[in-house]
């Protein structure tokens, strides 16, 4: 699901809607309104260690795709029955390929809108061995939707849509603010303990959505942190939100908040884990402190120390009397 929809998005995509069904054992189809494909270039994408997203070696310093996705289609055709439907605009009709276990059964013109459609049917059927691997549908499911809603957090410009075995599990309406995305995703309980910060050091910006202390965790589940819009994990960036926070939140307790950073172009290699679930900063130390100071200002603004201050100034007065 993540290959397909990075796919969508680096189409241009406006709109993405996500069918599951028995957890994308049986069926995952991603249909997006991007700029679709030629024929040929439809054909080529399906060739192992293709890609339409660099152009030359140095593009690998200064990426402003999802990643060249080399290995993401034949690897997953060649695992599935998989149906590649696209269409450009201008093009008199679109193009549709059928494979099998990787193996082109037709393809030919075919009606259909301007994007692209893949469909990933009976995954793994032909590897038993792995196919045990999967989780069960539920714990599937779980992790689609979780996946989905990182991405309509990093992309609230987009309409994402998600439907697990027909019954619709997210959708999100395009919006141009991020803010609104944040409090619509985290629910009305959270929304309105939800501060919004933004700044900028040493070239590091940082956007924020900081839950109130009294939403802290004991895991840092209710933690998203985004790298260049990448959902990422980072021990470095997890410890600048919590100093940033001080003593609002005890040690052992992760804050609920969606960091977003964007650091200088080039200051970031996002290849360095197989799912770019993490990164390696040129300046780890300067992105850091720019976390930590973008949230202690949020924290700050949000008045939430005068909202401890009674309490804090009674346990004082005692300690010293």
């Amino acid at each position: 699901v993540k290959e397909l929809v990075d796919n969508a998005i680096d189409a241009g995509a406006r709109m993405i809607a996500v069918d599951v069904t028995s957890g994308g054992r049986a069926l995952v189809r991603v249909t997006d309104d991007g700029c679709g494909m030629s024929p040929d270039a439809a054909q080529l994408a399906l060739a192992r260690h293709a890609t339409s997203k660099l152009r030359a070696v140095d593009d690998l310093w200064g990426l402003t795709s999802l990643g060249f996705r080399g290995e993401a289609l034949p690897s997953i055709a060649s695992v599935s029955r998989m149906t590649l439907t696209t269409r450009r605009a201008g093009d008199d009709a679109a193009f549709r390929i059928e494979l099998d276990a990787g193996r082109v059964l037709r393809a030919g013109p075919i009606g259909a809108p301007v994007g692209t459609t893949i469909e990933v049917a009976d995954l793994l059927y032909n590897l038993p061995a792995r196919l045990k691997f999967l989780k069960g549908e539920g714990t599937e499911a779980g992790h689609i939707t979780e996946l989905i809603g990182k991405i309509a957090m990093a992309y609230p410009e987009l309409h994402l849509r998600l439907r697990h075995n027909g019954r619709t599990a997210l959708d999100a309406p395009p919006d141009r603010d991020g803010f609104a995305r944040a409090q619509a995703l985290l629910g009305a309980r959270i929304a309105g303990r939800l501060a919004p910060v933004a700044g900028e050091e040493a070239g590091v910006r940082v956007r924020a959505y900081l839950g109130a202390p009294e939403l802290a965790q004991t895991t840092a589940r209710g933690v998203q942190l985004f790298v260049g819009r990448r959902p990422v994990r980072d021990r470095g960036l997890l410890h600048a939100l919590a100093m940033g926070y001080g003593e609002l939140v005890p040690r052992g307790r992760y804050p609920l908040a969606i960091v977003l950073i964007d650091p200088p172009a080039g200051a970031v290699d996002v290849n360095v884990h197989p799912q770019k679930l993490e990164v390696r900063f040129a300046d780890p130390a300067a992105v850091t402190a720019a976390v930590r100071h973008v949230v202690q200002a949020g924290v700050a603004a949000a008045g939430w120390r005068d909202e401890a201050g009674g309490a804090g100034d009674r346990k004082s007065t005692r300690l010293n009397s």
